[in-house]
């Protein structure tokens, strides 16, 4: 497991690819936390705008919960070194 992984891109809800880096280099995982904060900046600009406009956002709570409920379960697997079930 000593190997990381570096993310090269991510797919926006507009269905568009922003790549960054030049998918070279490792992360160690040492710091889940250690990522920029802007990655999360469209759902941020989305939300606040549905307020904005009294429409609801385009990922709902529910939704943002299910990515929440994997992350801990990847967590957990890292921990324990096996398989944990996503609810």
């Amino acid at each position: 497991m000593g190997e990381g992984i570096q993310m090269t891109g991510t797919w926006r809800m507009e269905n568009e690819y922003d790549q960054y880096g030049d998918g070279g280099g490792e992360a160690d995982g040492a710091d889940p936390m250690a990522f920029p904060h802007d990655y999360h900046l469209g759902v941020w600009r989305d939300f606040l705008d549905a307020v904005d406009n009294g429409r609801p956002p385009r990922i709902s709570g529910a939704e943002a919960l299910k990515v929440h409920r994997l992350i801990d379960a990847l967590l957990a697997a890292g921990t324990t070194g096996r398989p944990v079930e996503v609810c």
